[in-house]
C-alpha cells in the first residue's frame, strides 16, 4: 500500500487462522474471495471485523462467499467501507480515506492486507527466465519458457484469474505428451 504503519507487526499480507484474533478489532483490506473468507472466519471467531475496499462495489467474489458476507453486512455484524483506501496504520487505530476526501478512524488491533499478490519474479530471473515488465516471457500457447522443459502455470502467467488458470495444467500436459 505504501502507507505509514504498513510495516508494523500488527499488519499481515497472509491470513492463516482466526482463533488468535478472538475479540480483537480487525480491518481487512481487499474485495476478493480471500478478503471475504478471512472476514467470515474472523467473524465466526468473535472478532470485530471491518472491511475496506477501494471500489464502489464488490465484483469479484464468488457467490459462496458473497452471500454469507452480505448477510453479515446487512445484519450489522461486519462493517463495510466501500470507496476507501488506507491512509495510515497506527499502533491502535487505522485511518481510512473516503473517495470524497474525508477520513474515518477505526480503533484497531490488527490489519490483514488481502489485496492480492504479485508473483516473485526474482527466482525466475535468477534461473534464467527473461522478465518483461510484470511477466516472465513464455510461449502463450504452450506455457513453455525459453528454458526447455520449464513451463509456467497459474498466477505467474498473464492469465491470472482462477477460471482461466484451471486450464493451464491440462494444456501443459498435452504439450508434454507431444514431446514424448
Amino acid at each position: 500500500l505504501g502507507v505509514p504503519g504498513e510495516d508494523l507487526s500488527k499488519t499481515s499480507h497472509k491470513f492463516w487462522k482466526a482463533d488468535p484474533y478472538q475479540y480483537k478489532k480487525i480491518l481487512i483490506v481487499g474485495g476478493g474471495d480471500s478478503a471475504l473468507e478471512a472476514a467470515l472466519s474472523l467473524y465466526k471467531a468473535a472478532a470485530e471485523v471491518s472491511l475496506s475496499y477501494r471500489r464502489a462495489r464488490l465484483m469479484r467474489p464468488q457467490e459462496i462467499n458473497r452471500i454469507p458476507f452480505w448477510e453479515k453486512i446487512e445484519g450489522g455484524l461486519i462493517k463495510l467501507y466501500l470507496e476507501t483506501t488506507v491512509k495510515e496504520i497506527g499502533p491502535t487505530a487505522v485511518i481510512l480515506q473516503e473517495k470524497e476526501g474525508s477520513e474515518v478512524e477505526l480503533d484497531n488491533d490488527f490489519v490483514f492486507l488481502m489485496t492480492g499478490t504479485e508473483p516473485a519474479l526474482d527466482f525466475l530471473a535468477r534461473i534464467g527466465v527473461e522478465i518483461r515488465g510484470r511477466y516472465p516471457v513464455y510461449d502463450e500457447e504452450t506455457f513453455e519458457t525459453a528454458i526447455k522443459g520449464l513451463y509456467l502455470a497459474g498466477h505467474i502467467t498473464k492469465r491470472r484469474f482462477i477460471k482461466s488458470a484451471l486450464t493451464h495444467g491440462p494444456e501443459i500436459i498435452r504439450q508434454l505428451c507431444r514431446c514424448a
